[in-house]
């Protein structure tokens, strides 16, 4: 979608046959812009009632925004089909914004600087995650992530707080350097 420069809030919502997307202009990626789920219709204590499940009604595997600055609150909602995405340019990630992609395995975000809370919620497939520019990352981002092994972050322990941020199964790697692509270099493991 080389010429579209903005998309609104629901934009792709049950769109049943978008299996990949390229968004190359857009800057943004509005709330709820590929989720089924408006701020009326999700309740905002947790657990997520199971009435609200499978919010994401279309078939979206893989998104490329390489000019993406901004993911909004709720914007890939149960968004279950969804394996990989590639946000180069993404400093900011909202709450719930990958809430529940329970098959996505590839992510790519080099340059976010925060992760909203419950980001990260039920991404079951999601084994390690590398935030090189990452400062502050919300509560429960990488609750009920029960494959996710590794977290790697730039800085030192001190500098972050709620960790492990409901990651139970992970190691958290501080200090890490990363080489030009994100790729964790070496780390100090927590604890040492």
């Amino acid at each position: 979608m080389p010429n579209v420069t903005e998309i609104s809030s629901r934009s792709f919502v049950h769109n049943e046959s978008l299996e990949e997307i390229i968004l190359e202009s857009i800057t943004e990626i509005p709330d709820c812009a590929f989720s089924d789920a408006t701020y009326n219709s999700i309740p905002e204590v947790h657990p997520i009632n199971t009435n609200y499940r499978d919010k994401c009604r279309n078939a979206l595997k893989k998104i490329y925004a390489p000019n993406v600055t901004s993911v909004g609150d709720y914007a890939f909602y149960y968004c279950t089909s969804l394996t990989d995405v590639n946000l180069p340019n993404a400093t900011s990630i909202g709450d719930f914004a990958f809430y529940y992609c329970t098959a996505m395995t590839d992510i790519s975000l080099p340059n976010a600087t925060s992760i909203g809370n419950y980001a990260f919620y039920n991404c079951t497939a999601m084994t390690d995650i590398s935030l090189p520019n990452v400062t502050s990352i919300g509560n429960n981002a990488f609750n009920n992530c029960t494959n996710l092994t590794d977290i790697y972050l730039p800085n030192a322990q001190d500098t972050y707080t709620g960790a492990p941020w409901g990651a139970v199964n992970a190691t958290i790697h501080y200090n890490c350097e990363f080489d030009e692509n994100g790729v964790p270099l070496e780390s100090i493991e927590e604890g040492e």
